[in-house]
């Protein structure tokens, strides 16, 4: 097995988890949230660097990401669009990673039949087409970037506890998750 190309992959797995996280970030700072830290990694932090306001941190273990945004679960006294905003910050992760997968569709182009199966709700066609990304190879990496994303993105939406789909339930109906 050639490693590089299993690194390039976990690569691309931990972007499209960071790109997920910058999602909540970028949101959560426009909607007024101060951000204590962004973790890229489990494990112990390696490298620790304050910049603006945030401490960014990459740890030992290349898989995971956090943000961890201050006040996030207290809404403001007397504030209407509290729920409004918290809710923006929850959808913004799934949201970067379906922009992601729709850049690198426009971007690379190329032979990605399981969009189409997954929009035509396809499952088995879409089983098969995710199959043939495999063995991993480097000419598929953006396609594999793509579906990465997606589905971290659907994933992150499935109501339990802990996940953006969740914590959105609980936003709508006033519920702490």
């Amino acid at each position: 097995m050639d490693y590089s190309v299993l690194a390039a992959y976990i690569g691309v797995f931990l972007l499209a988890e960071v790109i997920h996280e910058l999602g909540h970030y970028l949101v959560g700072r426009i909607c007024g949230f101060s951000c204590r830290e962004f973790s890229i990694g489990m494990g112990p932090a390696i490298l620790s660097i304050p910049l603006c306001g945030t401490r960014w941190k990459w740890r030992l273990l290349p898989l995971g990401s956090s943000c961890d945004l201050e006040d996030f679960s207290r809404p403001r006294k007397g504030e209407k669009l509290a729920k409004l905003r918290r809710l923006a910050v929850i959808l913004a992760g799934p949201g970067m990673n379906l922009l992601l997968t729709l850049g690198l569709l426009l971007a690379v182009g190329g032979d990605w039949d399981w969009v189409t199966a997954l929009m035509n709700l396809d499952f088995a066609g879409t089983l098969d087409c995710v199959r043939d990304l495999f063995p991993l190879k480097m000419d598929r990496l953006w396609e594999f970037a793509g579906l990465i994303s997606v589905c971290l993105a659907g994933f992150n939406l499935i109501p339990l506890p802990g996940f953006d789909g969740a914590r959105a339930l609980g936003m709508v109906f006033k519920k702490k998750v």
